[in-house]
């Protein structure tokens, strides 16, 4: 199993249970890992629509009310798929805007997302989302405690989101990972990222062993043929 999540990347052996960490540059390096996961959990939205609707795909918008609030706010509406073809941010909102009548926008934080959008949209295709697996950390972490939203954010100046965070990834068999300083700079990968990446992951494996909750039951295809879904 593999997870992948703001550049930074877990492993899970679900035969020994062993899990380990690395850094990627680009997502196309999952696929040359030695090791050949089953399984490639993405915190990437894969499946794009044509045209803006209010809320995002139908995913994006029935994953928000199971989170509540304020973790629905991590859940972003990503740019149409005209739309990243846009370098700045004042562009791709208008052509987002224009795609349809609705007039939707879109956020900022969903334009910082354009490079690793535009990279996952050139390599993904029906065939590999067979194994490649659009997931959400927040919606992970529902999972691993009860179907319970988290109290605290992960970026909580007190702390508080990264140790909610750390106890049910020790219990949940990535200990090794959470329970040591992994030496990397701040300005290549953040705590949470790492934390982030080990709860996809363990999304990951729950969608080997059939486990997994697919939201819709039921997915719609983009214009690609990608199925828009995300899995907990």
């Amino acid at each position: 199993m593999v997870a992948e999540a703001d550049g930074s990347s877990v492993l899970l052996d679900t035969g020994s249970g062993h899990s380990g960490h690395r850094l990627i540059e680009r997502f196309q390096e999952v696929f040359e890992l030695v090791e050949k996961p089953a399984v490639v959990g993405v915190d990437i939205p894969v499946g794009l629509l044509e045209r803006a609707v209010k809320g995002g795909r139908q995913c994006d918008r029935e994953v928000r009310p199971i989170l509540g609030q304020p973790r629905a706010r991590s859940v972003f509406s990503p740019p149409v798929r005209g739309a990243l073809h846009c370098t700045d941010y004042a562009s791709a909102n208008k052509s987002n805007r224009e795609s349809s009548p609705d007039r939707v926008g879109i956020s900022t934080q969903s334009f910082g997302l354009r490079q690793k959008l535009l990279e996952m949209d050139g390599l993904i295709t029906p065939k590999l989302q067979e194994i490649v697996k659009e997931v959400h950390p927040e919606l992970s972490f529902y999972e691993l405690n009860d179907r319970r939203p988290l109290k605290h954010g992960k970026k909580d100046r007190t702390g508080a989101g990264l140790a909610e965070r750390r106890a049910l990834l020790r219990n949940a068999g990535f200990d090794g990972i959470v329970s040591k300083p992994l030496g990397y700079p701040r300005t290549k990968v953040g705590e949470d990222d790492i934390l982030d990446a080990c709860a996809a992951c363990w999304t990951a494996a729950r969608i080997l062993g059939r486990n997994a909750v697919r939201i819709p039951e039921r997915p719609p295809e983009d214009k690609r043929r990608l199925l828009m879904e995300i899995w907990r």
